[in-house]
């Protein structure tokens, strides 16, 4: 099973990601993804944290890529996901 988990800010997309991780799923983190992987166009600071612009479109390429790779049931997390189209069998949002 290939699951995404969205939602806004703060939601506990990361804890239950990675609680399902410890359950079996592959933990793939799009924001890992977008800064690891240089999908990120721009970083300011803000209230003295980072925040990145990133290119959703590279972003979507290099997601889709890691999911079609995982051989085993995996769950990608991320706020920006509701924003692009992905091969998943699941999407969760969380509020």
């Amino acid at each position: 099973m290939k699951l995404v988990l969205t939602g806004n800010p703060g939601t506990g997309k990361t804890s239950v990601a990675k609680e399902l991780a410890r359950h079996g799923f592959e933990y793939i983190s799009a924001n890992e993804i977008a800064i690891c992987g240089r999908a990120c166009t721009d970083c300011k600071k803000i209230a003295g944290k980072k925040r990145y612009s990133v290119d959703l479109k590279k972003l979507q390429k290099m997601i889709a890529e890691k999911i079609k790779e995982s051989k085993s049931e995996c769950i990608v997390e991320g706020h920006l996901l509701c924003e692009i189209k992905l091969p998943c069998d699941y999407c969760v949002v969380l509020r």
